[in-house]
């Protein structure tokens, strides 16, 4: 008896089409959770961005009931120069590009002009962290909260930092403060 190859390969993925198709539901012991949708956004502190609006709530027992909040850190735009915007965006391609050294003086000259920009230490202490020198950048992310307490990324970045070094009970405390300014924070 001779097969048709491809009537056969046609029938076999009829076949498998419809059973996926047909396969019965699994009851879920979560409610499905919604995708945040931002419908526009400003500047805030250099290099970010803050929502404007946001259409999404999440019922998943993990993220708190209600509507999803913006980041706090967003909401509150520092002014800067456009000179400092120029020379921050300079210092990101740098950072893109793994152009560290250019990056890391940039940052510094940016910093000690600039010491309430809390994007500037954040930035300054992922350079450190690429660069191998994690007590620099640990010192950076703390610089970076102590400009803005409500900078969730700063947390983050500490809290990774004190994760590799082993150090679980502060990075779960630095995890925890991140929650605690911003609950749908995704990085804590």
């Amino acid at each position: 008896m001779k097969f048709n190859k491809p009537l056969f390969a046609s029938l076999l993925l009829l076949g498998l089409v419809s059973a996926c198709g047909s396969a019965p539901e699994k009851p879920s012991d979560q409610a499905p959770i919604e995708k945040v949708s931002t419908t526009n956004s400003e500047k805030s502190d250099v290099g970010a961005e803050k929502p404007t609006a946001v259409k999404a709530e999440y019922s998943s027992s993990v993220l708190p009931a209600g509507p999803v909040t913006p980041n706090p850190y967003l909401q509150n735009p520092q002014k800067f120069s456009d000179q400092v915007e120029v020379n921050f965006r300079a210092a990101v391609v740098a950072m893109q590009q793994k152009n560290w050294d250019f990056a890391e003086s940039t940052l510094k000259q940016l910093a000690e002009k600039n010491p309430k920009l809390s994007g500037i230490y954040l930035n300054l202490g992922i350079v450190y962290r690429n660069k191998g020198n994690t007590d620099k950048a640990a010192e950076e992310f703390t610089r970076a909260i102590n400009a803005n307490s409500k900078n969730v990324d700063a947390y983050n970045q500490l809290a990774v930092l004190k994760r590799e070094a082993g150090d679980f009970s502060a990075a779960e405390s630095l995890y925890k403060k991140a929650l605690g300014i911003w609950p749908f924070y995704p990085g804590a």
